[in-house]
């Protein structure tokens, strides 16, 4: 048994790096710092992740949770194997053992290369209008598909979300995050642990083979979705606005691959009678009617496919500007190389470093090197920061446990207890009130009834309803959710009450998604689409807090958190739910009566 997410959480925001045994020079980052600091960037059913620096190059550090011991018996075997192989799309990992304690006991992590980029899917947002570049990302996916098979290996979940995109020299080169459902050799007629997303996963799937072959089909769907893309933009708009992107999904959904023949999507993309489009429509339709998924290759003839990915390491785009034209901050340190980040820990450099004065003109900058660090605020009197890193000292935390405070006996005063009149007082008003209520029984019971009143109980049917909860994903699958009214027509709520119980706590630990009647009431408010893509995305999650009566839980999509998340706020005093969700800093607003909710507006008002 692992230690929960918040027990990790609240380790490291504790402790910090004097957790780890032989990571001690890490600073850890926060995913968000607003309305509370909360260190975890994203968290699954065998996982949680969290950022750190080491000797200033950001790291993902993976705690195991949950009670699957032969998952971590993976991650030893995937980080050997891993080790043999030199390919581009590959994340570093290092599996290490005993490495973080909680609660006087010792546990395994992950530490992983921190990939920056940008996720696949906002990635095709900013070059949807670029086809070079379209194309560009189908070559990279061939290359990609071509380098795990040759090396035996699957990735397990290929999706938008898996996607890092890096820019080098103006191409776009990828990077595969997230290794929890991989085929290794040593993996050969073992169960799959992951079945992917149902948007890029063939309906039989479960019944492959799970070898190296097993991402084929997933690769063969993107493929085919930029290849549309290149004729069709509208088809990248959002599922109300006409198109058919769910912002989880590149085009197709899972009744697609179900019955192609009935397929809006399909049909569209048929009509525009393409011959590079119709090739992979073909592909894809041949492997739903036999369960055989061909090899990944581009439409027409590509020299070199096997060319070797050059990956040029630490190149940073040139942008010098004079001094002249700018008025700089010359930021030192003594050791060199620490790194300089703004309030939100954004990477601005390493020292030495010159920073535009205008641009975090009253801004904090924050400097750290292993674990210390030192806050700035530059004013206009900033020309020169210098920070020696060894006149800082830090010491390890002391955690104190507070000994009960019994309240003191205070003598001298008469208690009531030893008080003859205040007893005598008690004892008359007692008999008073008795009195009284006897004589009221007693008309009560005289009181003169001619005919016996009868009560005519009606039974009201209720049709009860089972809504469809896919056990890995959580995705409603029906259209609609039924509502219960009661005879005045209002609205009757299922009982809520378990919310108030739910404070300081983690909403995927609490499974507060598993729960039919805040689900109802959450799909009912937002809609079946936004409460899939809402269950999907949310992966960082802040504690849940509940005060005054009001109910609040809030999370956010891993490496992006700032510019896409969420917030559910249930109001007990009106029995009202209220949500909002940021898409790529894009609000939408809910509300079951359609009035303002302070707390939301507070949300919408923070990033």
């Amino acid at each position: 048994m692992f230690p929960t997410l918040s027990e990790y959480n609240k380790t490291i925001q504790v402790q910090g790096a004097n957790a780890f045994r032989t990571l001690n020079n890490i600073f850890f980052i926060p995913a968000r710092t607003v309305p509370i600091k909360i260190y975890s960037f994203g968290s699954g059913s065998f996982a949680v992740v969290f950022k750190a620096l080491e000797n200033g190059k950001e790291i993902a550090i993976r705690c195991f949770i949950g009670t699957d011991i032969d998952y971590v018996e993976r991650y030893r075997k995937i980080d050997s194997y891993l080790k043999t192989i030199n390919e581009n799309w590959k994340t570093n990992i290092q599996f290490l053992e005993n490495e973080i304690e909680i609660n006087g006991k010792l546990y395994p992590v992950v530490k992983m290369d921190w990939v920056e980029g940008t996720l696949f899917e906002k990635y095709i947002n900013i070059n949807l209008y670029n086809n070079d570049i379209l194309s560009k990302l189908q070559k990279q996916l061939v290359k990609t598909s071509i380098s795990l098979e040759k090396n035996i290996i699957s990735h397990g979940d290929i999706q938008e979300g898996n996607i890092i995109v890096q820019e080098i020299n103006s191409k776009p080169k990828i990077k595969l995050i997230d290794y929890d459902g991989m085929y290794i050799p040593d993996f050969q007629q073992k169960k799959q642990i992951e079945r992917g997303r149902s948007e890029y996963q063939h309906p039989n799937r479960s019944s492959f083979t799970f070898d190296e072959k097993i991402d084929r089909f997933s690769f063969w769907v993107i493929l085919c979705a930029l290849e549309a893309l290149k004729f069709d933009k509208t088809l990248w708009k959002e599922i109300m606005q006409g198109g058919f992107n769910t912002l989880s999904n590149m085009l197709f959904s899972a009744s697609d691959f179900s019955n192609p023949n009935q397929s809006k999507l399909f049909n569209r993309l048929e009509s525009l009678n393409q011959p590079s489009l119709n090739f992979y429509l073909e592909q894809i339709k041949i492997s739903l009617i036999n369960s055989t998924v061909g090899q990944v290759k581009l439409f027409g003839q590509i020299e070199n496919i096997d060319e070797e990915l050059q990956i040029i390491e630490n190149e940073k785009p040139s942008n010098i500007q004079s001094s002249n034209q700018i008025e700089q901050v010359n930021i030192t340190s003594f050791p060199t190389g620490a790194s300089v980040r703004n309030k939100n820990f954004e990477n601005i450099g390493r020292t030495p470093v010159k920073i535009d004065k205008s641009k975090y003109l009253n801004e904090e900058i924050k400097i750290i090197f292993g674990t210390k660090s030192k806050s700035i605020i530059v004013d206009e009197f900033s020309n020169e920061i210098e920070i020696d890193f060894d006149k800082i000292i830090v010491n390890k935390p002391i955690i104190e446990k507070k000994e009960p405070i019994i309240p003191p006996i205070i003598e001298g005063k008469t208690s009531f207890f030893s008080n003859p009149i205040l007893w005598i007082g008690l004892i008359l008003l007692v008999i008073i009130i008795g009195v009284i209520i006897s004589e009221n029984n007693k008309n009560n019971y005289n009181s003169d009834y001619p005919e016996e009143s009868i009560v005519d109980t009606t039974a009201v049917a209720v049709d009860t309803f089972a809504v469809a909860v896919d056990s890995s994903t959580n995705f409603i699958d029906t259209d609609t959710i039924p509502t219960f009214i009661n005879e005045q027509g209002n609205e009757v709520a299922g009982n809520l009450d378990f919310l108030k119980e739910l404070h300081g706590k983690y909403p995927h630990e609490e499974k507060l998604f598993d729960n039919l009647t805040f689900n109802e009431r959450l799909v009912n408010l937002i809609g079946v689409d936004k409460f899939n893509y809402l269950i999907e995305t949310w992966a960082t999650e802040t504690p849940i807090e509940f005060s005054n009566n009001i109910f609040v839980a809030s999370g956010c999509q891993a490496h992006s958190c700032s510019s896409t998340n969420f917030i559910i706020v249930f109001d007990f005093r009106n029995n009202l739910m209220h949500a909002g969700i940021r898409v790529d800093n894009k609000i939408i607003k809910y509300s079951e009566n359609g009035s303002n909710s302070p707390v939301i507006n507070y949300w919408a008002d923070q990033n």
